[in-house]
């Protein structure tokens, strides 16, 4: 993948690519993602870098992921065919497997897979049924964790408007259930640890597909 980025500036290499089908690579891309994948999850264990010489270039991946649009036209081939049984469903499933970005909306695509019907529009209907997950999966969390409602969906929307989640400063604090700050086991800092991992994958999840305003718009509109 170096090499061929290197290589893709040259007029004369246009034609003259590495000859892998695009399964072949996709299946590449998704076994070195779950390396890479392996391979952080050891580092986090053992709080220290297992092999300095061991670099994943994650980002040249990126430069060749496939986006949600790409999956919403596969969408609509495999509606069309109306068959259960579809290369197409293997299609997508490879094609999420080996981009990082769609990774961790797996179930949330499946999820939209097994609602389509003949009749569904999949672009508006992948828009409603994302506005409406975007509400559900966040209450869920809310519920199961305990959280402020109001602080907690005030504290997202500030997280979509910045591009990120962190537990800096007051707005994090005042979503937490109330815990005593004097544990023996640090219940609090680890509670808090939980819930952020929480929050965190869930904004990764739809952070690329809702809109600061879309979020706004949904969650606070139906809270009212």
């Amino acid at each position: 993948m170096r090499l061929q980025n290197i290589l893709s500036v040259f007029d004369e290499f246009q034609g003259d690519q590495i000859i892998l089908s695009e399964r072949q690579i996709q299946d590449y891309h998704s076994t070195y993602i779950d390396l890479y994948e392996e391979f952080r999850k050891k580092e986090m264990a053992q709080k220290e870098i297992i092999n300095d010489d061991l670099v994943f270039e994650i980002e040249l991946i990126k430069q060749v992921e496939i986006n949600i649009e790409y999956i919403l036209e596969l969408l609509k081939k495999y509606q069309e065919e109306q068959k259960e049984e579809s290369e197409i469903l293997s299609q997508i499933d490879r094609a999420i497997n080996s981009t990082v970005k769609l990774r961790n909306k797996k179930e949330l695509i499946r999820e939209f897979i097994s609602r389509l019907s003949p009749t569904s529009i999949v672009e508006d209907d992948w828009e409603y049924y994302v506005k409406r997950k975007v509400k559900e999966e966040l209450d869920k969390i809310i519920e199961e964790e305990n959280l402020n409602r109001e602080a907690t969906y005030r504290f997202i929307q500030k997280c979509f408007y910045n591009g990120y989640v962190s537990d800096l400063g007051v707005d994090f604090a005042d979503i937490l259930p109330p815990m005593s700050r004097f544990s023996k086991e640090n219940e609090r800092s680890k509670k808090a640890q939980h819930i952020l991992e929480r929050l965190q994958n869930y904004f990764m999840i739809f952070n690329d597909i809702v809109s600061e305003e879309n979020f706004s718009s949904q969650v606070f509109t139906e809270s009212q």
